[in-house]
């Protein structure tokens, strides 16, 4: 596992004042659809608290939805965009946040470090709750 903050990958669109955090640890089950439900639903509150709704996915969903809804790294969404990669181990957390303007380039990029190290350890910690199981 990566602690160290030197691990942390640092990409920065310096024009559009977006930052892409991604931060990965090692998990030697296979995901579960229990992890994958908890996942996606830390996801979309996080997601919905920043100011994007995903209302795309509405009643029954299968589970290869899900793990799609996981990672899409592609889209911009909100001001804070949550991907965790679960496909491969290690798994993978991305995070990329849009420039608020009323921050500095520093205060944004300590904002956006010091959430991200509060999602990867929520994130590490629901893997380490049902490997426990």
């Amino acid at each position: 596992m990566h602690d160290n903050i030197e691990n942390l990958s640092f990409p920065i669109d310096l024009p559009g004042r977006l930052i892409w955090l991604a931060k990965s640890f090692d998990f030697g089950k296979t995901s579960s659809p229990k992890i994958i439900d908890e996942l996606v639903g830390y996801k979309f509150a996080f997601e919905r608290a920043r100011g994007y709704s995903n209302t795309m996915v509405t009643g029954n969903v299968s589970y290869a939805d899900l793990t799609q809804q996981l990672f899409e790294a592609t889209q911009l969404r909100g001001s804070v965009m949550l991907d965790i990669n679960i496909w491969n181990n290690p798994i993978w957390v991305v995070m990329r946040f849009k420039d608020p303007p009323t921050l500095s380039s520093n205060d944004l990029a300590a904002t956006a470090i010091k959430v991200f190290e509060k999602v990867f350890a929520d994130i590490q910690q629901i893997f380490t709750k049902y490997a426990l199981q």
